[in-house]
């Protein structure tokens, strides 16, 4: 990725996480893009390098500038996470325990109490419970709303039984 891409990656990303949303539509990527000093043309192509990279998804439609949005993916947003949110290991960890003690004393923990816990965006915390799911953590529901199952290997991870 050129240096231009991974700008509009992070704006658009940011974005994202300011919206709560996992879709920003295009009108919104073209200004990030111009933010940045970049021509409509430019915008489109750096768009496509994130979709050949499944940095994000953005599916084709006839108009002027190609796109009607783009939605977040999961590679693209844990390499947003790891490359510009030094903190996301201890959120990540802070989300594990809240999780470990919610399902303990309620049978289940909602992505909305914990992104309130935590201070951060929904479409932050649905990513780390995909994540943990997809680790072998968790059991959540197919929108990554609730927590309702912790799997021993989160558990051991914190000294539990």
């Amino acid at each position: 990725m050129a240096e231009t891409d991974i700008k509009l990656f992070k704006a658009v990303h940011e974005k994202m996480l300011e919206t709560d949303t996992d879709i920003c539509y295009y009108e919104v990527v073209l200004q990030e893009g111009s933010n940045l000093s970049l021509e409509a043309g430019e915008v489109i192509e750096s768009t496509q390098i994130g979709v050949d990279l499944e940095l994000w998804k953005a599916t084709q439609v006839t108009s002027p500038y190609r796109y009607s949005h783009v939605e977040a993916s999961t590679p693209g947003m844990e390499h947003y996470c790891k490359a510009f949110m030094p903190d996301y290991p201890l959120l990540t960890r802070d989300v594990q325990e809240r999780i470990l003690e919610g399902v303990r004393s309620r049978g289940e923990i909602s992505c909305s109490e914990l992104a309130s816990a935590v201070g951060r965006p929904e479409i932050l915390i649905r990513h780390i419970l995909r994540q943990l799911q997809k680790n072998g953590y968790v059991l959540i529901d197919d929108q990554a709303t609730f927590v309702f199952e912790v799997k021993p290997k989160l558990k051991r991870l914190f000294g539990q039984t």
